[in-house]
């Protein structure tokens, strides 16, 4: 049963140019870089005067994501607080994204110091755990992301194309909140992601 738990992806990629201030619209000087910024992705197909595109003048574009950079292994540390109080675990997250953008894999994470700080999807006392994920993301790294095992909740992730942060609470029935920063370790995922 899908809303089990929600998780707002925003990835996005650090821009890498300045914008050409002198490019606008063809036939309309008005609309430059701002215009194209204020409707990214679709202004950044519009051509200009010189009969370049938005996308190869405006800085607003640079945040468009290529969608395979989000196929891979992210590895890091991961900091929870739960009603046992605060955790700092390693977790691994593999991911697989198509072309159109839909996303599977695996979040696992493992406390190292055997407390069994966290909870299963029954709600008894674990110190690892794996939970599958599905989702979308666009062009600019916008997405929706479930974690088939959880309740309900929702969080973000940020992607610059090498470094991951995400973000997650979970309220009910077990109130979980954690934040990872997690580097991408390999293009291919280290964890068998399960097909759709």
């Amino acid at each position: 049963m899908l809303g089990r738990a929600t998780v707002l992806l925003i990835l996005g990629r650090a821009a890498a140019d300045e914008d050409d201030y002198v490019w606008h619209k063809r036939d309309n000087p008005s609309k430059g870089c701002d215009w194209v910024a204020a409707y990214v992705p679709t202004r950044c197909a519009v051509k200009g005067e010189d009969g370049t595109t938005g996308a190869a003048s405006c800085d607003a574009c640079a945040s468009i994501v290529d969608l395979a950079a989000f196929t891979g292994t992210f590895v890091g540390r991961k900091i929870t607080v739960n009603k046992n109080g605060k955790l700092v675990t390693l977790t691994r997250l593999s991911l697989v994204v198509d072309d159109d953008g839909a996303l599977r894999g695996v979040n696992e994470w493992a406390d190292a110091s055997g407390t069994e700080f966290g909870f299963d999807e029954a709600g008894d006392p674990v110190d690892t755990n794996a939970e599958n994920v599905i989702g979308v993301v666009d062009s600019l790294g916008i997405g929706l992301f479930v974690e088939m095992n959880s309740q309900q909740g929702t969080g973000e992730v940020q992607f610059d194309g090498a470094e991951l942060v995400l973000r997650f609470t979970q309220p009910y029935p077990y109130p979980v909140v954690y934040s990872a920063r997690l580097r991408k370790t390999s293009d291919e995922p280290a964890s068998e992601v399960p097909p759709w």
